[in-house]
């Protein structure tokens, strides 16, 4: 029997709207909840995967480190004197990125963390948005993202996700984005 029935489909693609939906986006949703429903995670695989992302950070710290001091140290190669910047930033760029899974592997409920991004993913591969949301003083967030993830999740979280939670998911990439990771890296 499928998670998303035919009904709760249609509530998705009127909350998405205007986005329309790839062929596939359908699928991808339904798996998306299969495992966070069926999928229980084990405490032992949530530790082993936590201690591989500090893994992670812990060598793209490193790397981050040698690469800014070589940055600061060699000569700009003549042929391409923007590539140990594009270097510095791919690292830092990594380095974000794993710090997130790590954080979001802390946390009480790490599954309905990865449910969030994984949802948040589909809506912007799957059906074109982008990972924003209307903020309005006094107000809870809104939006197609929100109506979305509230709608694809309805049924399956209890309690639903919150519109802020959703919001403050939404600001981590962008402020990867913005940054230009080229201030020295802490000791």
């Amino acid at each position: 029997m499928p998670i998303v029935s035919d009904e709760q489909w249609w509530e998705i693609l009127a909350a998405a709207a205007p986005c329309v939906p790839s062929a596939t986006a359908g699928a991808e949703i339904e798996r998306a909840l299969a495992e966070y429903v069926f999928g229980k995670i084990d405490p032992e695989k949530v530790e082993v995967e936590r201690a591989r992302q500090k893994q992670i950070v812990h060598l793209a710290s490193k790397l981050q480190t040698a690469l800014y001091w070589r940055r600061r140290q060699v000569p700009w190669p003549e042929h391409d004197p923007e590539q140990p910047l594009r270097d510095l930033q791919a690292v830092i760029s990594i380095l974000w990125r794993h710090q997130g899974i790590l954080d979001d592997l802390k946390r009480r409920d790490p599954a309905r963390v990865l449910l969030l991004r994984r949802l948040l993913d589909i809506w912007v591969d799957h059906f074109g948005g982008t990972l924003t949301v209307t903020d309005r003083a006094g107000r809870a967030p809104s939006g197609p993202l929100v109506r979305f993830v509230l709608a694809a999740t309805r049924g399956v979280l209890k309690p639903p996700i919150s519109p802020h939670t959703i919001r403050a998911y939404t600001r981590k990439p962008k402020r990867a984005r913005r940054a230009k990771g080229i201030s020295p890296p802490a000791k």
